[in-house]
């Protein structure tokens, strides 16, 4: 057998070429949105490509991203289209799927839940899928599986129409103040709730990284906001970093991405966020209102990556200053 990618350009199926029979047409779903199904109108595209190549190909595999491949510990919402993508799947001739996700580190965000839900799908995809979640949170986190579905609904149902690569980055409807107020209470209680038991409290402690990285990401930015409703703020910056450093070391975390140390990303955020001073902006450059990476004096050497490909910057005031 021969196997050939159908990968961005090449993803359209051809107007008169068939594929032999031992050749696998293997369709990527790098540019597709990952919160909605790949039969969905956010996908349309990917839709009418695998409908295309069913009708002239007798051997169609997956390749499909399923993690946030620029900051694999960023909540990314896709677990509700797992069900209808693989049962898409089974009816347009599709013999297997190989599904990309955290590969390179421990304890990239739901992880255990996205290899688990995935393997079932796997052997029979008209399994409710939804009915598949709630049985490994509960099964998995015990005392603290109602903190943690509750989480996980108000994250999927805060992207349902809205797109999400597998490079997503801010902003985002379910990177919020808002959200992330509400998770970081659902994760103090579900770390409560089995404080006496180690083994579920180590794995409630790791899906708690994402939420407390969004934290660390946008503590500033979002303290001012919070200033602004005369709300407090859930935990000082400090304590978002103790808990985080403390949780990448436990799971021996090292990598934020493909292409970049956590190590270094978490000296990165210490060097140019903590205990932030206000500075005048030297760039003649626009900050979008909300955009917390945009704010760059103009200096090469303040650039912060925070996971992806290209830089991004952290922005401290929504106002005519900003703080490196």
């Amino acid at each position: 057998m021969f196997d050939t990618l159908a990968y961005n350009y090449s993803r359209k199926p051809p107007a008169l070429t068939k594929p032999r029979k031992n050749v696998i047409i293997r369709l990527c779903t790098t540019d597709c949105s990952t919160a909605q199904p790949l039969n969905s109108a956010a996908n349309q595209a990917f839709a009418d490509d695998l409908t295309g190549w069913a009708r002239i190909a007798d051997t169609i595999y997956i390749w499909e991203y399923i993690a946030n491949f620029g900051n694999y510990f960023r909540p990314h919402p896709n677990l509700h289209t797992f069900g209808p993508d693989f049962r898409f799947f089974a009816a347009h001739h599709v013999k297997g799927v190989f599904t990309q996700g955290s590969y390179m580190t421990h304890s990239g965000e739901m992880e255990e839940l996205r290899a688990w839900l995935l393997s079932r799908l796997m052997w029979e995809p008209r399994q409710d899928d939804r009915a598949l979640i709630a049985e490994f949170v509960s099964g998995y986190y015990g005392p603290a599986a109602p903190f943690i579905g509750e989480y996980l609904t108000m994250i999927h149902d805060a992207v349902e129409k809205v797109p999400l690569t597998c490079f997503a980055s801010d902003p985002s409807p379910h990177i919020t103040i808002d959200t992330m107020t509400r998770a970081e209470e659902l994760f103090t209680k579900a770390e409560a709730a089995v404080a006496r038991q180690p083994e579920l409290l180590k794995r409630v402690r790791r899906a708690h990284m994402p939420v407390q990285m969004m934290w660390l990401m946008h503590y500033w930015e979002w303290e001012k906001i919070a200033a602004k409703r005369d709300l407090p703020m859930p935990r000082t910056y400090d304590t978002f970093m103790a808990a985080f450093e403390a949780q990448v070391q436990a799971d021996n975390v090292t990598l934020l991405n493909e292409g970049h140390a956590m190590a270094s990303w978490l000296a990165e955020l210490k060097k140019h966020v903590v205990r932030p001073q206000t500075v005048q902006a030297t760039s003649s450059g626009s900050y979008a209102e909300g955009r917390p990476w945009d704010a760059y004096d103009g200096d090469p050497g303040t650039a912060l990556n925070l996971g992806g490909y290209g830089p991004q910057w952290i922005k401290r005031d929504l106002e005519t200053t900003k703080k490196i």
